[in-house]
């Protein structure tokens, strides 16, 4: 990623029940995005989490 200037950023989670092996489990997808400079969005990162196992949150997406 170059040296860009984001005038927002955006931190989403959207949690979804989804099929894994026949179980309905718990899943959290996480978004961060942003608005350019320009004004057009852009994806930065997308995670999925799954609940059981560990704690989502956006500081994955920054190691």
């Amino acid at each position: 990623m170059s040296n860009k200037v984001f005038r927002y950023l955006v931190i989403v989670a959207r949690y979804l029940s989804v099929r894994v092996n026949r179980d309905i489990v718990e899943e959290a997808v996480l978004v961060i995005a942003t608005v350019t400079e320009d004004g057009y969005r852009e994806i930065l990162a997308v995670d999925i989490a799954e609940l059981k196992n560990r704690q989502p949150g956006a500081s994955s997406f920054f190691i």
